[in-house]
C-alpha cells in the first residue's frame, strides 16, 4: 500500500517542484568511479623493422615487430598499451630504457592502423600515436623458384610474403635446375615458411606443384611439399613406395607417385591418396600437380601435364576435411614429428588458393624452361 501511495504521489511532487511550492531536494557528491590524471607524457615514438608507412610491405597473417618508445628524453615509462585497427588493447611492460618491442600480425591488406599509449609510474597517460601501416595484398598465389643460390631463405613471388627458411641440415643449391637453379636435400633438412600458405577448406579448393628429381628410388615415403597441422601434414605431395598401386596379384608394393590427404589432423589418421606409377624414372626432372577439388569432390594427381600433352591424370572421391594451419614445408612432410624427408631434387614450387584449369596445368607441367609469374 505504502509503495502503490508512493507512485500517487510523485507526479504531483514533480509539478509542484516545477511550480515552485516545493524546493528539489539538494543535491549529493557521487563517488569518481575514473580518476583521470593529466598528460604530462609526450606521444610515444612507434617503428616496425618489417611495416613501413609508405610502402606495401609484409602481409595479411604475416607477423612484424613493432617497437614502441618514450616521446621525451625525460619521460620515464613503464607501460604501453596498443591496439590494431580498433580493436582488443593489449598492454606491454616497458624495460629498463622505457622500450618494448611487440610482435602483431595484420588481419587486412592496405592500411593499418596502430593506436599506442605510454604510461608511467605514477598513473600519467600520454595521448595516443597513430602508426599507420601498409600491408601488401595477397596476389592469391605463390611460386618458390628455389634459384637463389646462396643463404637460407626461399623467396616467395609475386610477393615475399611467404619466404621459406632452410630448417635442419643437408638442404644445399644447385646451379641445375627444371628451370634455373634448385635446391637438393639429403633426407635431413628442409624449407618452412614461417606462416600458413593455404586455407585447406576453402570452398575454392588449392592446388599444388613442385618439380621432382630422385637420383634414385629411395625407401619409403618421400615429401616434396605439404602443410602441417598440429600433428599431421594436411596433405602431401610425393613419392611411395608402401602401396600395391598398379593392382598386381602378388600384391607388391610399387614406387609410385601420390598425393594425399590426411582425414584427421593425427598421426595415425586414414588417409585419402591418389597415386600412379607413371614416370616413376630415377635421374629425370618430373612434374606433379595436385588438385582438390570441393565442387566436384574430387582430389586429382597430373604427372608432367594433362593427357592432353602426353600428361597422366588419377584421380579418386575426396575432399579436405580439416583445416591445416601450420607451416608450408618443401622437403619433407610431418607425421607426429618431421617425416618423409626428401632426398633428391625440387624446383619451381607452387601454391594456389583454387583449382587450377587444364591450361595452367600444362602450362606448368609442360616441357619449358621458364615459366610465366603468378
Amino acid at each position: 500500500m505504502r509503495a502503490a501511495a508512493l507512485r500517487k504521489l510523485l507526479p504531483v511532487a514533480g509539478l509542484l517542484v516545477a511550480t515552485g511550492l516545493l524546493a528539489a531536494p539538494a543535491a549529493t557528491a557521487q563517488p569518481l568511479v575514473t580518476r583521470v590524471v593529466a598528460s604530462s607524457l609526450d606521444l610515444p615514438q612507434v617503428t616496425s623493422h618489417l611495416y613501413s608507412e609508405s610502402e606495401a610491405l609484409g602481409g595479411v597473417g604475416r607477423p612484424g615487430d613493432f617497437t614502441f618508445s618514450p616521446g621525451g628524453a625525460a619521460d620515464e615509462v613503464v607501460q604501453y598499451s596498443y591496439s590494431l585497427n580498433g580493436g582488443r588493447v593489449f598492454t606491454v611492460a616497458a624495460d629498463s630504457t622505457g622500450t618494448a618491442t611487440v610482435s602483431i600480425t595484420p588481419d587486412t591488406s592496405s592500411f593499418n592502423e596502430l593506436a599506442v599509449e605510454a604510461f608511467d609510474g605514477a598513473g600519467h597517460r600520454s595521448g595516443k600515436s597513430y602508426f599507420t601501416f601498409l600491408v601488401a595484398r595477397e596476389t592469391g598465389s605463390w611460386y618458390w623458384s628455389l634459384d637463389e643460390g646462396t643463404g637460407d631463405t626461399a623467396s616467395s613471388r609475386p610477393v615475399d610474403n611467404r619466404p621459406a627458411l632452410i630448417s635442419g641440415s643437408g638442404v644445399t643449391w644447385s646451379p641445375e635446375g627444371r628451370s634455373g637453379g634448385s635446391a637438393n636435400f639429403t633426407g635431413a633438412g628442409e624449407f618452412v615458411t614461417g606462416s600458413t600458405v593455404l586455407r585447406t577448406t576453402s570452398p575454392a579448393g588449392f592446388s599444388v606443384a613442385a618439380w621432382v628429381r630422385l637420383p634414385a628410388l629411395p625407401d619409403g615415403e618421400r615429401t616434396a611439399i605439404s602443410q602441417d597441422g598440429e600433428n599431421r601434414s594436411m596433405f602431401s605431395l610425393g613419392y611411395r613406395d608402401d602401396l600395391n598401386v598398379d593392382g598386381s596379384d602378388d600384391g607388391s608394393a610399387d614406387p609410385a607417385w601420390c598425393f594425399t590427404l590426411a582425414e584427421t589432423d593425427s598421426a595415425a589418421a586414414a588417409e585419402t591418396r591418389v597415386c600412379t606409377t607413371d614416370d616413376v624414372t630415377p635421374g629425370e626432372w618430373t612434374s606433379l600437380t595436385g588438385v582438390v577439388n570441393p565442387v566436384t569432390g574430387k582430389i586429382r594427381l597430373y604427372v608432367n601435364g594433362t593427357p592432353g600433352i602426353g600428361g597422366s591424370l588419377t584421380e579418386t572421391a575426396g575432399v579436405a576435411q580439416w583445416d591445416a594451419t601450420g607451416v608450408f614445408a618443401i622437403g619433407r612432410g610431418l607425421d607426429d614429428g618431421p617425416a618423409g624427408r626428401w632426398i633428391g631434387g625440387i624446383d619451381e614450387v607452387r601454391a594456389a588458393p583454387r583449382v587450377w584449369n587444364d591450361v595452367e596445368i600444362n602450362t606448368y607441367g609442360a616441357p619449358v624452361t621458364e615459366w610465366p609469374e603468378e
